[in-house]
Protein backbone atom coordinates (compact mmCIF):
# COMPACT_ATOMS: atom_id res chain seq x y z
CA UNK A 1 0.00 0.00 0.00
CA UNK A 2 2.69 2.06 0.88
CA UNK A 3 4.85 1.74 -1.99
CA UNK A 4 1.87 2.48 -4.48
CA UNK A 5 1.17 5.74 -3.54
CA UNK A 6 4.24 7.03 -3.13
CA UNK A 7 5.33 5.08 -6.72
CA UNK A 8 2.18 7.56 -8.16
CA UNK A 9 2.78 10.97 -5.96
CA UNK A 10 5.57 12.06 -8.61
CA UNK A 11 6.30 15.06 -10.30
CA UNK A 12 3.72 15.90 -13.21
CA UNK A 13 1.17 13.93 -11.66
CA UNK A 14 -2.53 15.78 -10.87
CA UNK A 15 -3.43 17.84 -8.16
CA UNK A 16 -6.28 17.15 -6.39
CA UNK A 17 -8.81 15.28 -8.47
CA UNK A 18 -7.43 15.34 -11.50
CA UNK A 19 -6.20 12.66 -14.16
CA UNK A 20 -2.64 12.98 -12.82
CA UNK A 21 -3.98 12.70 -9.07
CA UNK A 22 -6.34 9.71 -9.62
CA UNK A 23 -3.64 6.62 -9.50
CA UNK A 24 -2.62 7.73 -6.15
CA UNK A 25 -6.18 6.84 -5.02
CA UNK A 26 -6.88 4.38 -6.70
CA UNK A 27 -3.88 2.29 -7.20
CA UNK A 28 -4.18 1.95 -3.59
CA UNK A 29 -7.48 1.71 -2.02
CA UNK A 30 -8.72 -0.64 -5.00
CA UNK A 31 -6.09 -2.60 -3.83
CA UNK A 32 -6.16 -2.75 -0.15
CA UNK A 33 -9.95 -2.25 0.79
CA UNK A 34 -12.59 -4.50 -0.06
CA UNK A 35 -15.28 -1.54 -1.26
CA UNK A 36 -14.38 1.37 -4.02
CA UNK A 37 -12.71 4.41 -2.54
CA UNK A 38 -15.10 6.49 -0.42
CA UNK A 39 -12.21 9.52 0.76
CA UNK A 40 -13.20 12.26 -1.97
CA UNK A 41 -9.65 14.33 -0.88
CA UNK A 42 -6.89 12.10 -2.10
CA UNK A 43 -4.01 14.81 -2.26
CA UNK A 44 -3.37 18.20 -2.27
CA UNK A 45 0.11 19.84 -2.95
CA UNK A 46 1.50 23.67 -3.08
CA UNK A 47 -1.07 26.44 -1.81
CA UNK A 48 -3.62 23.89 -1.23
CA UNK A 49 -1.90 21.79 1.23
CA UNK A 50 -2.00 24.94 2.92
CA UNK A 51 -5.70 23.88 3.87
CA UNK A 52 -6.68 21.44 5.91
CA UNK A 53 -9.44 20.40 3.88
CA UNK A 54 -8.43 20.65 0.08
CA UNK A 55 -9.81 21.99 -3.22
CA UNK A 56 -9.52 20.81 -6.64
CA UNK A 57 -6.98 22.11 -8.95
CA UNK A 58 -5.86 21.99 -12.37
CA UNK A 59 -1.91 22.63 -11.42
CA UNK A 60 0.30 19.38 -11.85
CA UNK A 61 2.76 18.47 -9.53
CA UNK A 62 5.77 20.15 -9.66
CA UNK A 63 9.72 19.09 -7.58
CA UNK A 64 9.52 20.59 -4.56
CA UNK A 65 5.72 20.66 -3.62
CA UNK A 66 4.57 19.26 -0.68
CA UNK A 67 1.75 16.82 -1.08
CA UNK A 68 -0.82 15.37 1.51
CA UNK A 69 -2.51 12.46 0.81
CA UNK A 70 -5.63 11.61 3.20
CA UNK A 71 -7.81 8.44 2.20
CA UNK A 72 -9.08 5.00 3.64
CA UNK A 73 -11.84 2.29 2.36
CA UNK A 74 -13.75 -0.47 4.38
CA UNK A 75 -12.80 -3.33 5.28
CA UNK A 76 -15.10 -6.12 6.88
CA UNK A 77 -17.68 -3.29 6.77
CA UNK A 78 -15.55 -1.34 9.16
CA UNK A 79 -13.89 2.11 7.86
CA UNK A 80 -10.26 2.70 7.85
CA UNK A 81 -8.80 6.54 7.41
CA UNK A 82 -5.27 7.80 6.75
CA UNK A 83 -3.07 10.49 5.98
CA UNK A 84 0.44 10.80 5.30
CA UNK A 85 2.63 14.15 3.69
CA UNK A 86 5.21 13.31 1.32
CA UNK A 87 8.03 15.53 -0.58
CA UNK A 88 8.97 15.82 -4.41
CA UNK A 89 12.20 16.68 -4.02
CA UNK A 90 14.44 17.86 -0.76
CA UNK A 91 11.96 19.51 1.57
CA UNK A 92 12.87 23.19 2.20
CA UNK A 93 13.96 24.14 6.19
CA UNK A 94 10.58 25.30 7.07
CA UNK A 95 8.53 22.50 5.61
CA UNK A 96 10.63 20.17 7.57
CA UNK A 97 10.54 22.19 10.98
CA UNK A 98 6.83 22.18 10.19
CA UNK A 99 6.85 18.26 9.68
CA UNK A 100 9.04 17.50 13.10
CA UNK A 101 6.79 20.05 15.11
CA UNK A 102 3.61 17.81 13.53
CA UNK A 103 5.28 14.44 14.34
CA UNK A 104 6.21 15.46 17.96
CA UNK A 105 2.56 16.16 18.32
CA UNK A 106 1.20 12.83 16.80
CA UNK A 107 3.20 11.10 18.70
CA UNK A 108 2.40 13.19 22.07
CA UNK A 109 -1.62 12.65 21.22
CA UNK A 110 -0.87 8.73 20.79
CA UNK A 111 1.10 8.77 24.30
CA UNK A 112 -1.44 10.55 26.01
CA UNK A 113 -4.33 7.41 24.83
CA UNK A 114 -5.43 5.00 27.43
CA UNK A 115 -8.89 4.82 29.09
CA UNK A 116 -10.08 6.62 31.35
CA UNK A 117 -8.91 9.66 29.41
CA UNK A 118 -10.98 12.61 27.86
CA UNK A 119 -10.72 13.95 24.17
CA UNK A 120 -9.68 16.85 25.24
CA UNK A 121 -6.96 15.96 27.14
CA UNK A 122 -5.59 14.09 23.94
CA UNK A 123 -6.45 17.04 21.65
CA UNK A 124 -4.19 19.27 24.73
CA UNK A 125 -1.59 16.96 24.04
CA UNK A 126 -1.18 17.83 20.63
CA UNK A 127 -2.14 20.79 20.28
CA UNK A 128 0.11 21.87 22.98
CA UNK A 129 2.98 20.74 21.21
CA UNK A 130 2.22 22.80 18.24
CA UNK A 131 1.28 25.87 20.83
CA UNK A 132 5.00 25.92 22.21
CA UNK A 133 6.59 25.91 18.61
CA UNK A 134 4.66 28.94 17.55
CA UNK A 135 2.02 26.88 15.63
CA UNK A 136 -1.05 27.39 17.78
CA UNK A 137 -2.94 29.09 15.24
CA UNK A 138 -1.74 26.70 12.29
CA UNK A 139 -4.01 23.99 13.64
CA UNK A 140 -7.15 24.60 12.77
CA UNK A 141 -9.25 21.32 13.38
CA UNK A 142 -9.36 18.83 15.88
CA UNK A 143 -7.01 16.06 16.51
CA UNK A 144 -9.08 13.08 15.57
CA UNK A 145 -12.70 11.85 15.37
CA UNK A 146 -14.39 8.04 16.02
CA UNK A 147 -13.94 5.31 13.57
CA UNK A 148 -16.38 2.22 12.85
CA UNK A 149 -19.17 1.46 10.62
CA UNK A 150 -18.89 5.10 9.74
CA UNK A 151 -16.06 7.82 9.04
CA UNK A 152 -17.16 10.28 11.20
CA UNK A 153 -18.49 8.38 14.89
CA UNK A 154 -17.97 9.51 18.63
CA UNK A 155 -15.73 10.44 20.13
CA UNK A 156 -14.74 13.47 18.79
CA UNK A 157 -10.97 13.93 19.74
CA UNK A 158 -11.30 17.59 20.20
CA UNK A 159 -10.70 20.75 22.51
CA UNK A 160 -13.31 21.15 25.58
CA UNK A 161 -16.39 22.63 23.85
CA UNK A 162 -19.95 23.04 25.77
CA UNK A 163 -22.11 20.90 24.43
CA UNK A 164 -19.86 18.48 23.10
CA UNK A 165 -19.25 15.09 24.64
CA UNK A 166 -15.90 14.62 26.66
CA UNK A 167 -16.95 11.24 28.13
CA UNK A 168 -13.53 9.23 29.31
CA UNK A 169 -12.33 6.94 26.51
CA UNK A 170 -12.81 2.86 26.84
CA UNK A 171 -11.27 0.23 25.79
CA UNK A 172 -12.55 -1.26 22.59
CA UNK A 173 -12.80 2.17 20.77
CA UNK A 174 -10.93 2.98 17.69
CA UNK A 175 -10.62 6.33 16.40
CA UNK A 176 -7.89 8.54 14.72
CA UNK A 177 -5.12 10.83 15.52
CA UNK A 178 -4.57 13.33 13.12
CA UNK A 179 -2.63 16.60 13.96
CA UNK A 180 -1.90 18.82 11.25
CA UNK A 181 -0.18 22.34 10.48
CA UNK A 182 -0.88 24.64 7.63
CA UNK A 183 1.30 27.26 7.32
CA UNK A 184 0.43 29.28 3.33
CA UNK A 185 4.01 29.79 1.54
CA UNK A 186 5.46 26.70 3.31
CA UNK A 187 2.57 24.04 2.76
CA UNK A 188 0.36 21.67 5.35
CA UNK A 189 1.42 18.35 7.10
CA UNK A 190 -1.01 16.18 8.15
CA UNK A 191 -0.52 12.60 10.04
CA UNK A 192 -3.02 10.57 10.84
CA UNK A 193 -3.66 6.95 12.48
CA UNK A 194 -5.90 4.44 13.37
CA UNK A 195 -5.62 3.48 17.08
CA UNK A 196 -7.11 0.74 19.27
CA UNK A 197 -7.56 1.70 23.11
CA UNK A 198 -6.62 -1.34 24.93
CA UNK A 199 -5.59 -1.31 28.64
CA UNK A 200 -2.86 0.54 29.99
CA UNK A 201 -2.50 2.64 26.27
CA UNK A 202 -3.31 2.26 22.74
CA UNK A 203 -2.64 -0.19 19.74
CA UNK A 204 -1.43 1.46 16.30
CA UNK A 205 -3.25 -0.36 13.61
CA UNK A 206 -1.96 1.85 11.27
CA UNK A 207 0.86 -0.37 9.72
CA UNK A 208 2.18 2.68 7.15
CA UNK A 209 5.33 4.78 8.55
CA UNK A 210 4.70 7.86 9.24
CA UNK A 211 7.87 9.00 7.43
CA UNK A 212 7.75 12.11 5.25
CA UNK A 213 9.93 10.35 1.89
CA UNK A 214 11.63 13.34 -0.37
CA UNK A 215 13.05 11.39 -3.60
CA UNK A 216 16.57 11.55 -4.01
CA UNK A 217 16.62 12.18 -0.12
CA UNK A 218 16.35 10.70 3.03
CA UNK A 219 13.01 10.72 4.96
CA UNK A 220 11.89 12.63 8.23
CA UNK A 221 9.62 11.54 11.05
CA UNK A 222 8.78 8.78 13.19
CA UNK A 223 9.02 4.77 12.14
CA UNK A 224 6.78 3.23 14.57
Amino acid sequence: MRLKWRRCAKPGGGSPRSPGTWPIWSATAARNSRSPPIWRRPSAAPASSALPHARPGPRVLSAGDPVVLDFGGVYDGYCVDLTRTVQLGVPSPALERLYDAVDAAHRAAIKTVRPGVRPSAIDAAARGVLAARGLADAFGHGTGHGLGLEVHEEPRISRETPGVPDDPIEPGMVFTIEPGAYVPGVGGVRIEDDVLVVAGGCERLTEAPSLMRAAGAGARGSEY
